[in-house]
């Protein structure tokens, strides 16, 4: 089972699950954090500190 899913201004992610109940649990776990504004971005912290060029 595939959950889709996005976060506000960002592309849309997804996640494989075996079993269908597991993709649900997750999904309402990614939209009460929505709802609560606790929503975390895993890509949000990826940030460049230094390319190696000077």
């Amino acid at each position: 089972m595939l959950a889709a899913y996005k976060y506000p201004g960002g592309p849309q992610r997804t996640r494989q699950f075996d079993r269908k109940g597991d993709a649900a649990r997750f999904l309402d776990g990614i939209r009460g954090d929505l709802a609560h504004g606790v929503n975390v971005d895993p890509a949000g912290g990826r940030i460049l500190l230094w390319d190696g060029s000077l």
